[in-house]
């Protein structure tokens, strides 16, 4: 996921799905009018007319904007209003240039006591069913990545290799942070609402495919 600062931005035809931070005086977006399946969405054409990003957030209905916990805080846990829809990234398309590649997912933060909204990140999901509390999560994971920063130092020496290859600290690096993995887990299995994100088990790997790494 990726802040929005300036970004000029595409709303495709249809609704929002329901579930990064940037500037909405001067993101703007556009509506598609040409009809897309979920599966191949619709790339914007030239009718397609940019509106600010803010404008967008705004038009987005009641039922779209949903109270989202991300994690506890010193004074309760944390929470705020989120709503997510789909949008093409359009920096070079209103100067005649190509419009994004793909559609991307815009993800805004509007609190309840704002009078607009407040944050907004693109997050490039490619299909992926994410969640919008996983999504919140992840876009609100700087200060979780700070907090790990500063165990994998204080607690497992990630700071502590003296040598000068890359193999030797390569090899330092991995094996602290197969450490912090292992008690991340332990935790997690002690704490039923502890604040990480843990991976789920991935696939199995089909038959006659070759090892991977």
């Amino acid at each position: 996921m990726r802040s929005t600062p300036g970004a000029s931005l595409l709303r495709p035809g249809g609704g929002h799905d329901g579930g990064l931070g940037g500037s909405p005086r001067t993101a703007r977006a556009s509506p598609v009018h040409r009809p897309g399946s979920p599966s191949h969405p619709a790339a914007p054409n030239r009718a397609a007319h940019p509106r600010p990003l803010a404008a967008l957030a705004q038009a987005q209905p009641t039922a779209a904007w949903r109270t989202v916990t991300w994690r506890p805080g010193t004074k309760g846990p944390l929470s705020s209003r989120f709503a997510r829809f789909p949008v093409w990234c359009a920096h070079a398309y209103q100067r005649g240039g190509a419009c994004a590649p793909r559609e991307e997912t815009c993800l805004v933060e509007w609190p309840g006591d704002a009078p607009a909204p407040t944050t907004y990140w693109l997050a490039d999901l490619r299909g992926d069913p994410l969640g919008l509390r996983r999504l919140v999560r992840l876009a609100k994971g700087r200060w979780r990545i700070e907090q790990d920063y500063r165990e994998l130092k204080a607690e497992l020496g990630l700071d502590h290799f003296e040598g000068r290859s890359w193999t030797g600290w390569h090899h330092h690096v991995t094996l602290v942070s197969m450490a912090y993995a292992f008690l991340v887990l332990e935790r997690a299995r002690a704490k039923k609402h502890l604040a990480a994100d843990v991976a789920p088990h991935p696939a199995p790997a089909p038959a006659g495919a070759p090892p991977a790494g």
